[in-house]
């Protein structure tokens, strides 16, 4: 399965469970969905507890089916967390996809002067000297601007090049964040009514240009 087709089946699995678009302007309407959305997340989160509980079964004798089945119940469990929050995502209008070009990208940026990434002992990613925020990018996104690497014009929202340009930004001279060049950027549609045909499958990126 592409990020592409499940795409279109978080779409499709919305309009079959009637799942219906926040209202953009309705705060309470975004407050009553942010709590259940939280209640729904914290229910999904606690299966952690049973996973762990499975893992304590494991012994000298029954290691290899405890674990294969572990694994199952994990495997499960984050496919249920990708796809609530891909669905809450499409109800919000958030077009996740660039979303998290954005944010591969900033997390590209923790790493240290010499390129090397900085952990704690959870393997949680720490922030190196040259890291930059995704928000203010993000910030952009949703506001239907094009997110620029600075220096860069022209460049559109793609990840592997954003990747690679970071990259190269850090080795020669410490990275910048993303940022909007007001004067070469052009402003792109992220409404969903933009982004799909009739049928609801979302139409590709622009490819990139220079």
């Amino acid at each position: 399965m592409t990020y592409r087709t499940f795409t279109n089946d978080i779409v499709r699995m919305n309009n079959t469970y009637e799942l219906p678009t926040i209202p953009a302007t309705s705060w309470l309407a975004q407050i009553e969905r942010i709590e259940k959305f939280h209640s729904i997340l914290l229910e999904e989160c606690n299966e952690i507890i049973d996973i762990r509980e499975k893992l304590n079964e494991a012994g000298d004798d029954n290691a290899t089916v405890v674990l294969a089945e572990a694994k199952v119940m994990l495997a499960d469990l984050l496919g249920d967390l990708i796809v609530y929050c891909a669905s809450e995502a499409e109800r919000w209008n958030i077009p996740l996809a660039d979303v998290l070009k954005i944010i591969m990208s900033s997390n590209f940026s923790k790493l240290d002067e010499n390129g090397r990434p900085i952990k704690d002992n959870r393997g949680k990613f720490l922030k190196g000297p040259n890291y930059w925020k995704p928000e203010p990018a993000i910030k952009a996104l949703l506001e239907g601007q094009s997110v620029l690497l600075p220096d860069t014009p022209n460049v559109p929202l793609d990840m592997d090049e954003v990747a690679a340009l970071a990259a190269a930004q850090m080795k020669v001279s410490g990275t910048v964040p993303p940022t909007l060049s007001q004067a070469d950027a052009t402003p792109v549609s992220t409404s969903h009514s933009d982004l799909g045909d009739s049928d609801n499958h979302p139409a590709p990126l622009p490819p990139s240009t220079r």
